[in-house]
């Protein structure tokens, strides 16, 4: 050759006209561009590759023969040049190897051999099981595997709905009714709870309760005791939740708070009477109410009243008539088949239980009557206004107390004198006659018991912070009802038998 040829191409080393007599001028470098542009065009020739491999998994046979050939004449002609990684998998490396005849490969390089193995992550080769994966793709690999991390977010979402804290399922409407439920429950009153104390073939004792919501409702007190056995009580620990009874029956009973209950015996049919608000007094089957079969989450409306009788209106200027006043106690003369009301026009009414009529009013008092009492012996009755809080006669009918907003007063009905005055440090709500003894509760959870004499005998500690009410069985058993619709009874040894909250009718 006249000329020396210029190689202007980069060859990878694999030019055999090039020597170490060769003059540096005559050798040109790749440039910055042309480098690039080498790179580049190895990049998507090894992913077309890739793809055209994958595509046709079965080679020519022949081709693959032919170039084995070929290889095996270069091998022997030529030690081969080690252009490759081959992350030490390679069998013709060894310590004598020569340094030059092994090529580490560039940035380039490496970042192709990253591109193939995620191309070949997505789209795998056929029988292939990737023995040979580069440590530093493996992370990658790990995060790529999308079902099992689906998997693993779907066990996840299972746990937090059996934990309760799935919010895909949030019903906002049955919360609310929850809240108002049990804002409802914390602030009921039970005005009067009374037991059914007639003798039957049944041992099982029922009590009747009327509540502020204008409910009436009877109890089992045997399923009473079961349920609130397995709960704390309050008075051992105060912090403790009251169990909740289902009720034998439960009605609307008026439109307004139910203030009174009381019953009618009758060996036949006997009957609850209950007043309220409303000013309607009304009486119930008992019978029907001790066996309902309807079930609970339909009861409310399923009863009728046998007797629904209503306070007379007073007539004014020009024919203006005034409100219904309410009843804010009752009470039952069974001798002469009659019921008494003690009102908020401050009269005093007497219904006829055969006729449904208003037999007589009683009239003299200037406030609304709080509380009534019949004497039955002399057809006397004997009620109180606002000032006094309740009254009640003892079974000779010779003795009457009345509660007041500082304690207890004791009248002889002979003599028509006071007796003696008992100071306590709450407002008296209700009492009653115990043979010889009062039993008395107000504004405070205690159950007190006074001799005739005024000698205070014991204290009881109940659950209702404020007693409205107190009832008395012949066995010696004592109910004591009141604020937050709780049912505190008590034995007659003074050991608390169960304690339980009334449900409510869900409106």
């Amino acid at each position: 050759m006249n000329k020396d040829k210029v190689h202007d191409k980069e060859t990878h080393g694999t030019s055999n006209d090039i020597s170490h007599k060769t003059s540096v001028d005559k050798v040109k470098a790749p440039n910055l561009f042309e480098r690039a542009k080498e790179e580049v065009e190895a990049l998507v020739g090894a992913v077309h590759d890739k793809m055209e491999h994958n595509s046709s998994p079965h080679g020519n046979n022949a081709d693959l023969h032919k170039d084995s050939k070929d290889e095996s004449k270069v091998s022997m002609n030529k030690i081969e040049t080690h252009k490759n990684e081959t992350h030490g998998t390679s069998d013709d490396i060894n310590e004598n190897t020569p340094d030059e005849r092994v090529k580490g490969p560039n940035v380039f390089e490496r970042a192709k051999e990253e591109i193939e193995a995620i191309v070949e992550a997505f789209h795998p080769k056929k029988g292939s099981d990737k023995p040979n994966q580069p440590l530093s793709l493996r992370p990658l690999l790990n995060s790529l595997s999308l079902p099992k991390q689906r998997r693993r977010r779907g066990e996840m979402a299972a746990a937090a709905a059996a934990a309760g804290m799935d919010a895909r399922g949030w019903d906002e409407a049955a919360y609310r009714r929850g809240i108002l439920r049990e804002r409802d429950l914390s602030c009921r009153t039970l005005f009067r709870a009374v037991f059914f104390d007639h003798h039957d073939d049944d041992p099982d004792v029922l009590l009747a309760a009327a509540s502020s919501d204008g409910s009436l409702a009877s109890f089992s007190l045997s399923s009473c005791i079961s349920s609130s056995s397995s709960h704390p009580t309050p008075q051992t620990h105060p912090d403790a939740a009251v169990s909740l009874v289902d009720p034998v029956c439960i009605v609307q009973a008026h439109s307004g708070p139910a203030y009174d209950v009381r019953f009618y015996p009758d060996s036949q049919q006997p009957l609850l009477f209950s007043g309220g608000d409303d000013g309607r007094l009304r009486g119930w089957r008992w019978h029907e109410m001790q066996s309902c079969l309807v079930p609970l989450s339909l009861q409310g409306d399923h009863l009728e009243p046998v007797l629904d009788l209503v306070n007379p209106q007073h007539e004014g200027p020009w024919g203006a008539r005034s409100p219904i006043p309410e009843n804010n106690a009752i009470v039952i003369n069974k001798q002469e088949g009659s019921v008494y009301a003690a009102a908020g026009d401050a009269c005093a009414y007497c219904w006829d239980v055969e006729s449904g009529k208003c037999k007589m009013t009683f009239k003299g008092h200037t406030d609304y009557l709080h509380s009534i009492a019949v004497r039955e012996a002399n057809r006397q009755i004997a009620e109180v206004e606002s000032a006094l809080s309740c009254v009640a006669i003892d079974a000779s009918e010779s003795w009457l107390a009345c509660g007041t907003s500082s304690g207890i007063s004791v009248w002889s009905l002979l003599s028509n004198e006071c007796i003696f005055n008992v100071d306590c440090h709450a407002p008296v709500q209700d009492l009653l006659f115990d043979r010889n003894q009062i039993l008395a509760v107000g504004a405070e959870p205690l159950l007190s018991r006074f001799s005739i004499n005024g000698t205070l005998l014991s204290q009881i500690k109940c659950a209702p912070h404020s007693a409205f009410s107190v009832s008395i069985h012949s066995s010696g058993m004592a109910a004591v009802a009141g604020y937050g619709g709780l049912v505190d009874v008590i034995s007659q040894f003074g050991s608390h038998l169960c304690t339980f909250g009334c449900r409510s009718l869900d409106k």
